[in-house]
């Protein structure tokens, strides 16, 4: 690999230590939010022998709204004693699976055929542009620095794509692009889309064979995982938690939420399609087979329906934008190969240069750097030691994984009772009590972080309090039976 000038060799180092600091002040404040508890102890459940998908009647109910295979990726935090280094080691294979795919893409398929100082160069810093852009923009931001199912699928896309944006297309390169084609649409509903995209790109650049090849790969791939699925976690609890709840879910689609939802995404794509269209416009009589761009622009544009969507179901918030990832994988790729000036190679040196400080620069002021000096200070950590101390009388409606990790028994998260509640499939009495602490006696809920709907399922735990070993949290215990009002979801 051709060297660095030395000028570029020093900024090089500065602005890598600000990013390395900064995804270690990402992976540091995860802890803080209780969601990643919640997505984390599936995999931990999952160890544990807790089945990954509820039933209507039975097992502890979680947020299972998605295919597996988050889950299988997340594995390796079932390693973890304390829930704080479960979630670092499930936030670190998050990263990862977000920000390694787009350095593909860059090193893979931002220097062509060259292999010059200069070519290097703006790889190099048209990667921190990227790495910084992940955490600058709130989607990308949102998916990289939370336990989500968005990372690993938007990652698995983005490298299917890298595999397929080769001028020679071979067997065994199409059976690996729809392997990870395949993994994404089964990570999160949102990439349904991407098999369209890919199909567009190859019958346009590679014809209606190789295309065909590919579509029976991606068929075999897929009903292959299903059917290995199924055998790992049963017919039912998936078709109920994948289909059926998301499909009863309540949906904002009214014309005033489709047109902000619209605006948002719009704004958030901004960026990324003013580079394409410059690129487009600076590259006018190049090929399109040489427009190394093409697909990941595609993708984007393809996945701007689902991406829309996602975010009008209730509950669905800007990690749902998958579409504004591609097109910072395309942002970056132009800039690596220099396609904004494709004539002046200095010119394209210089741009590359300052949108990667741009980016750099900008991420730590989008950061909470206060874990960083105090890391076990988290909600998570309360939870867990309190539950030691306390074996099966505290129930923590928002912190299962703490639960699990302290007693080894894994309770109902809130969110997806409320959940399936709001679609028309409350849990009974019977059920919800099943998986509950079996001496419960204390019920702690965070006042400034969550809502108290689930005490509509414990209406004899009405009495607010406190607890000494538990400040800032509202302790709720036991009323009088006389005093026992009628259920407030009814």
């Amino acid at each position: 690999m051709a060297s660095l000038p030395r000028t570029s060799l020093a900024l090089v180092v500065i602005l890598s230590l600000v990013m390395a600091a900064c995804f270690f002040a990402l992976l540091m404040q995860m802890p803080l939010w209780d969601w990643n508890s919640a997505r984390v102890v599936l995999s931990v459940g999952w160890v544990h022998g807790y089945p990954l998908y509820s039933g209507l009647d039975d097992g502890p109910v979680q947020t299972t709204m998605y295919g597996p295979v988050k889950d299988l990726l997340l594995l390796p935090a079932s390693l973890a004693s304390r829930p704080s280094y479960a979630i670092w080691i499930a936030g670190a294979i998050t990263i990862t699976s977000i920000a390694l795919p787009i350095l593909l893409l860059i090193w893979c398929r931002g220097r062509g055929l060259e292999s010059s100082a200069g070519s290097t160069e703006r790889a190099v810093f048209a990667s921190l542009f990227a790495l910084g852009g992940l955490l600058v923009a709130q989607s990308t931001r949102d998916m990289t620095g939370n336990i989500h199912v968005d990372a690993p699928a938007v990652g698995f896309a983005l490298a299917s794509c890298v595999v397929l944006m080769s001028r020679s297309l071979s067997g065994r390169r199409l059976t690996v692009a729809a392997a990870l084609a395949a993994l994404s649409v089964w990570t999160k509903q949102v990439q349904i889309l991407l098999p369209l995209g890919q199909l567009v790109y190859l019958l346009w650049l590679h014809g209606a064979t190789t295309a065909g090849r590919y579509v029976l790969r991606l068929a075999a791939w897929g009903f292959g995982m299903l059917g290995a699925f199924v055998a790992l976690f049963g017919w039912d609890g998936m078709w109920l938690n994948i289909i059926v709840l998301p499909r009863d879910h309540p949906k904002h689609i009214d014309p005033e939420t489709l047109f902000f939802g619209a605006l948002e995404l719009a704004v958030g794509c901004s960026f990324g399609f003013l580079v394409l269209l410059l690129a487009i416009r600076a590259n006018r009589t190049m090929a399109w087979r040489d427009r190394a761009w093409l697909l990941p622009a595609l993708i984007a544009v393809t996945l701007l329906p689902t991406s829309l969507f996602a975010r009008l179901i209730a509950g669905g918030r800007h990690n749902s934008y998958h579409a504004i990832y591609f097109l910072l994988a395309t942002a970056a790729l132009i800039l690596a190969r220099g396609d904004l000036f494709p004539t002046k190679p200095d010119r394209a040196r210089w741009v590359v240069v300052a949108a990667a400080i741009g980016a750099v620069l900008w991420a730590p002021w989008r950061l909470d750097w206060r874990p960083v000096l105090a890391p076990l200070d988290n909600p998570q950590e309360q939870a867990y030691e309190f539950a030691k101390a306390h074996p099966g009388q505290a129930y923590f409606p928002w912190q299962p994984l703490s639960t699990v990790l302290a007693e080894g028994r894994l309770d109902h998260f809130d969110f997806h009772v409320h959940a399936r509640h709001a679609a028309g499939h409350p849990l009974s009495d019977e059920h919800f009590r099943a998986y509950l602490p079996p001496d419960l006696r204390y019920v702690f809920i965070r006042p400034r972080a969550r809502d108290y709907s689930i005490l509509g399922y414990l209406p004899e735990y009405r009495h607010m309090t406190t607890h000494p070993d538990m400040p800032g949290w509202d302790l709720f215990v036991k009323v009088e039976p006389d005093q026992v009002e009628s259920d407030p979801e009814d």
